[in-house]
């Protein structure tokens, strides 16, 4: 069987969602998230510009990355970092004509606590029409030089890896690096773009080292979702990875590994969904966490029914508590995950009202109490508009997305708040 890659405006059309009795989608409770109004910033992106990814390192400083076209043809990778309240000149960080540009499969930029930067992209590999491979480069200067580029697998195949997750690397001082997780369809060479049943996505992980040289890769899981985003973090303890799974039955809901004493648990449910779809919901979850205080978002359409779930673990990613309802009504997912200082989350998501799609964030305390949903902005519902992002930097709050208009080129767009505490 062929795994038919849905639209995720076609699963958001199944229909309404109603709350049950339960879901946190009753009344919302607490002060206000905001101190004031979520105001527009000046986008150091150019015109053309999309696929955002927002980062924060561990002096609290908040870096924005983006694909960017350019003139003649390709594509640059660039950044900028905040600074106090303005966007800084952006560096590139690669260009080139053979990037695999994707609404759902984007480069992103991570900071380990050591100060070592590393960006990824794709890059497209022979002729196939999804085959590309996963290039990485770090820099110990801010972004002003960087190394020489590798490629975490070594397979060779024309087929498709992506969908990349940093995370920080196990080990302490100059010297520790970070790692990475990503799909990887080797096994599905000569199978077409998605394979038949014998060929299975994979997930897999590297450690990259201070010096930007990748170790050997491990296998995590032998069969996954094709086409879902991973999450990465660290925890006192270990290293925490979601992803969408895929039973032999069609099952894709989101599973936990945990990287503990150099070896990667076997993957398991964060809650049991079951969820059975014939193809890939381009949905993948996002994590965070502190100490061993685990955080996961996800969406599931289960019973024809969108919603955008999240889950709390005290046990660094061990075990998981109940599922509480984070999204307003009826759901597109593109969920976007952090944690405050006072251990509350602090959740985006994008909803569907009447023919609008809202980017939406809210927070929720340890204890299941929801914040009152706060709109960023009105946001384009079909897939250029991409997948929003949230970071939290002290008390401000920064959130980018794909500004999609028509008769206008993309451009990514960035906006700021403040938390009341």
């Amino acid at each position: 069987m062929r795994p038919i890659l849905l639209t995720l405006s076609g699963v958001a059309s199944l229909g309404l969602v109603v709350a049950t009795a339960g879901s946190p989608t009753m009344a919302a409770q607490g002060a206000p998230l905001f101190s004031g109004a979520v105001a527009p910033m000046t986008s150091p992106a150019p015109d053309g510009s999309a696929e955002p990814r927002l980062t924060v390192d561990a002096t609290g400083r908040v870096l924005l990355s983006w694909l960017a076209p350019k003139v003649g043809g390709g594509h640059s990778l660039q950044f900028s970092t905040l600074s106090q309240n303005r966007w800084v000149a952006p560096r590139t960080i690669v260009e080139g004509t053979r990037f695999f540009a994707n609404w759902a499969d984007f480069p992103s930029l991570f900071v380990t606590r050591g100060g070592l930067m590393a960006a990824h992209w794709l890059e497209r590999r022979g002729q196939g029409r999804t085959s590309y491979d996963v290039k990485l480069r770090t820099s110990r200067d801010n972004g002003r030089t960087w190394t020489e580029t590798v490629t975490p697998h070594r397979d060779g195949t024309e087929t498709e890896h992506g969908f990349v997750a940093f995370f920080e690397a196990p080990g302490k001082g100059p010297n520790a690096g970070l790692g990475l997780v990503w799909l990887d369809g080797r096994g599905m060479a000569g199978h077409g773009d998605h394979g038949a049943d014998s060929a299975q996505m994979t997930l897999r992980a590297a450690m990259v080292s201070a010096k930007g040289t990748t170790g050997e890769e491990m296998l995590i899981d032998g069969r996954v979702c094709e086409c879902c985003q991973t999450a990465a973090t660290a925890t006192d303890t270990g290293v925490v990875v979601a992803y969408r799974d895929r039973s032999d039955t069609e099952i894709r809901d989101i599973a936990v590994s945990r990287f503990e004493n150099g070896k990667w648990s076997q993957g398991a449910p964060a809650y049991s969904d079951k969820w059975e779809i014939n193809g890939c919901p381009v949905n993948g979850p996002a994590l965070a966490a502190k100490g061993q205080f685990v955080a996961l978002a996800w969406y599931t359409a289960v019973n024809r029914a969108p919603k955008t779930q999240l889950v709390f673990s005290k046990d660094g990613g061990r075990t998981f508590g109940a599922p509480i309802r984070i999204d307003s009504g009826t759901t597109l997912g593109r969920v976007g995950l952090t944690l405050l200082a006072d251990g509350r989350a602090l959740v985006s998501w994008i909803d569907n009202i009447g023919a609008a799609s809202q980017f939406m964030v809210r927070d929720v305390k340890p204890d299941g109490t929801v914040g009152a949903p706060v709109l960023i902005s009105p946001i384009g519902g079909d897939r250029t508009s991409g997948f929003p992002q949230i970071v939290v930097s002290g008390r401000r709050v920064v959130a980018a997305w794909t500004r999609v208009q028509r008769g206008a080129p993309t451009q990514v767009s960035v906006s700021t708040a403040q938390l009341s505490r």
